[in-house]
């Protein structure tokens, strides 16, 4: 008998319907009549992987070094430029220029400054020793460019001085570089790698752990987990991830991963499970927030992104308009003056600089005249500068003035009262720095007897120089009590105290 054969119908399944239209593919996924392909084209910075359902990253460092002049830092989607140091970005972001160190001296911690010549060099500076008959004073340069950390110090006169501990002023993750005079990257993967368990990646101000072909972070990321064979050799791998504006992104990717690969080599491992991206920002901005990602074994990205790099602002620095100050009374050419600290955001022991140097001290001796000083702060991380000047001018002393000092004013007392409120507009003082105090011996709107009262006011300023403002209140009574107090004691009912028959001078 014979059998019939079943008729098969085709029809087109549209793989691209799955994964909310991307299909088997990373990015891209065009039906075709029973088939279809995968593109990149959503992903700048990519092409289609071999494997032709993944996409991987194109390194623009490659050509032209990415138009660095320097070093050519390739993340997924985009290149950076980095400089080494002692050099900048200029503004093209791209080429590296060097930092004059010798043009402003301020931005250089004072005690690494050079008090001969300043000569600049490539990445750094030197100072050109200048010796004097004996030969001390080049001794003293090379020293001061030889200065070390915290601790004990040597005075002009010999005497130890207390050093700061600069390294507690600076940001997490950074250190005080004693000879560069600011906060520099501390490598924390020098000591015990990091804590990782593998792999430790030292970054600006940070470091992250990262594991091996087979394992993925566990979620204290320091430890490695390892992946079954089916997550191994599966074709799961997340898409590119793209950096806010101003950052880029340093992702795990260790030199074994590729060799220790199933195909010994020449496995490309792009975004595998257990891959881990941190936000960083070129130097003139910092981080606000927390970026870091971390590639999750169903092919999707894990962990926050709410980071953002912004740019630095200008160090906060204020300085006063002037400061005048005047000669004590006992001062004849010179007097000690003492400044307050201008208003700032970073450390004033640290990161400002002061022209003349020793204006920073507590107190300084100062003759006649007029001193031109000028602050300059800089941010330990950005290197941002700002400057401020003012001038401080050293006067002759003088006491205060009176400017107004009121007459004598006669009061009568009336009735049966034995006193009288006596008011009067108070006396003014001007001064050439200031006045500080004003003392007084009574207040308008006081009570006053019968009687002659002296009333004195005293200025003060900050030299100690005084003035004083003496006037009189003088109270007299009405006839009708002068008639009473010629009556008879026995007849009399009102009798002033013999208190307010007392005349002050």
């Amino acid at each position: 008998m014979a059998k019939s054969v079943p008729t098969v119908s085709l029809c087109n399944v549209n793989e691209c319907l799955l994964r909310n239209g991307h299909g088997p593919c990373q990015d891209t996924c065009i039906n075709t009549w029973s088939s279809y392909r995968c593109t990149c084209d959503g992903l700048p910075g990519t092409r289609l992987a071999p494997d032709g359902h993944s996409c991987e990253d194109i390194d623009e460092c490659t050509v032209n070094n990415g138009g660095c002049s320097h070093t050519c830092l390739n993340t997924l989607g985009r290149a950076f430029c980095v400089c080494p140091e002692g050099y900048m970005l200029d503004e093209d972001w791209k080429t590296c220029v060097d930092v004059d160190e010798c043009a402003n001296q301020r931005s250089i911690a004072s005690e690494h400054r050079c008090h001969g010549r300043c000569i600049n060099t490539v990445g750094s500076y030197r100072c050109e020793r200048v010796e004097d008959g004996d030969g001390q004073h080049g001794q003293q340069q090379q020293q001061q460019q030889q200065g070390g950390g915290g601790g004990q110090g040597v005075a002009a006169d010999g005497a130890e001085v207390e050093q700061p501990d600069y390294d507690t002023l600076c940001p997490t993750g950074y250190h005080f570089n004693t000879t560069m005079g600011d906060c520099q990257d501390t490598n924390e993967c020098i000591e015990l790698n990091g804590g990782c368990q593998q792999h430790c990646i030292n970054s600006d101000g940070s470091y992250y752990c990262s594991c091996k072909y087979g394992f993925k972070l566990d979620a204290d990321k320091r430890s490695c987990l390892v992946l079954n064979d089916s997550l191994k050799l599966a074709d799961v791998a997340c898409p590119p991830l793209f950096p806010p504006r101003h950052g880029y992104l340093e992702c795990s990717r260790p030199i074994d991963e590729i060799a220790d690969g199933p195909n010994g080599g020449s496995l490309k491992i792009t975004n595998r499970p257990g891959s881990q991206c941190i936000l960083k920002c070129p130097t003139g901005y910092r981080l606000e927030g927390k970026f870091s990602k971390i590639c999750g074994t169903t092919g999707e990205w894990i962990g926050d992104e709410n980071g953002t790099c912004i740019r630095y602002p200008q160090p906060k620095l204020i300085c006063p308009t002037s400061v005048n100050v005047e000669l004590h009374p006992n001062d004849t050419e010179s007097t000690t003056v003492r400044l307050r600290r201008p208003e700032t955001d970073v450390s004033w022991e640290r990161d400002v600089q002061v022209d003349p140097y020793w204006v920073k001290k507590d107190g300084f001796s100062l003759p006649l005249g007029s001193l031109n000083v000028t602050y300059s702060a800089k941010h330990p991380v950005s290197k941002l500068h700002t400057e401020c000047n003012f001038l401080i001018n050293v006067l002759p002393g003088s006491p205060p003035r009176v400017d107004f000092c009121p007459d004598t004013q006669v009061y009568t007392i009336e009735g049966r009262h034995q006193s009288v409120k006596a008011t009067w507009e108070e006396p003014v003082f001007s001064d050439n720095v200031g006045v500080v105090t004003i003392t007084k011996s009574n207040s308008p709107g006081t009570d006053f007897g019968a009687g002659s009262h002296l009333i004195t006011y005293e200025a003060h300023d900050d030299a100690e120089w005084k003035s004083k403002c003496v006037f009189k209140i003088v109270v007299n009574v009405s006839p009708e009590q002068q008639q009473q107090q010629h009556l008879p004691t026995a007849q009399s009912h009102f009798q002033l105290p013999i208190l307010y028959n007392r005349f002050y001078f």
